[in-house]
């Protein structure tokens, strides 16, 4: 079941979504309160499902990751739009050969990328530097720090590589509040990043190569009877490519409402009905 089609509004979504964003159980606590207070109904859904697989507070430390949405798959499924449309095996075909031009380019470019952590990693890291400028660092012994983060205190411990906030812990990138205790020991945060985000270990990902293949002329034949493909009746109208989207996927405010509209008549041309009621 689709939650956000029993619980419906922006309010409930942010809520949800917050929620779910939410890295300590303090913080995922209060939203849930605050969820409480807005909708039961939504409330006790929300507590009905296995809050432990998509909840940042529950997630585990050891993958190194904190995707709690589909974004990966959404974005492969708009890649192979063109694809799509096509007989299966040519599908499967120029699906195979994008990606291992794909993998060819990512290799070469990241060839000759000569600093230690991948590129979009230093990308954000230069933004979390730049949130941590206004934060304040108290040092404690053995490169312990408590970070003032807008009234809220955050406790850092750079050996064990811990932050309460557990954002360094779940994705290997540091926090802000990580950065700031970095840069008060006058070091880069480049260095503390997981070696996951290595570009030794983007290449060593990339480096099982897919192999080319011959063209279907070269194919070997299969033996026994042929299997024929089932009939297909065209369907009225031009193919869809594209998902069909849900209404709270579409921006509110680009959608066209129907209330307040008047019909004009293709038959016609007069206003108040359309050409079947002509």
């Amino acid at each position: 079941m689709n939650w956000k089609k029993e619980n419906k509004g922006a309010t409930l979504k942010n809520l949800f979504w917050k929620a779910v964003r939410s890295t300590m159980v303090p913080q995922y606590s209060k939203v849930f309160e605050e969820m409480k207070s807005e909708s039961i109904g939504a409330y006790q859904d929300f507590i009905g499902r296995e809050v432990a697989k998509f909840c940042k507070p529950f997630l585990s430390c050891i993958p190194k990751s904190d995707m709690v949405d589909n974004n990966i798959s959404e974005t492969f499924n708009g890649w192979i739009l063109s694809a799509r449309g096509r007989h299966l095996i040519h599908m499967m075909e120029e699906i195979r050969t994008s990606l291992m031009v794909r993998q060819v380019k990512k290799l070469h470019n990241m060839a000759e990328y000569t600093d230690r952590i991948c590129p979009m990693i230093n990308k954000k890291l230069e933004t979390l530097k730049y949130e941590a400028r206004n934060m304040n660092p108290l040092p404690a012994l053995h490169d312990k720090f408590e970070v003032d983060d807008s009234g809220e205190k955050y406790v850092v411990n750079i050996p064990e590589k811990i932050c309460s906030c557990r954002m360094w812990e779940l994705t290997g990138i540091q926090c802000k509040h990580v950065v700031c205790a970095i840069r008060y020991l006058k070091e880069e945060p480049s260095t503390y990043v997981c070696d996951y985000y290595t570009v030794d270990r983007y290449l060593q990902a990339y480096k099982y190569a897919l192999e080319p293949l011959n063209g279907e002329m070269l194919w070997p034949q299969c033996e026994g009877d042929k299997i024929k493909p089932p009939l297909v009746k065209n369907m009225p109208g031009r193919p869809k490519k594209n998902r069909v989207r849900d209404p709270l996927e579409v921006d509110p405010k680009n959608r066209l409402k129907r209330k307040g509209l008047v019909m004009t008549c293709g038959n016609c041309g007069e206003k108040g009905h359309n050409n079947r009621k002509c």
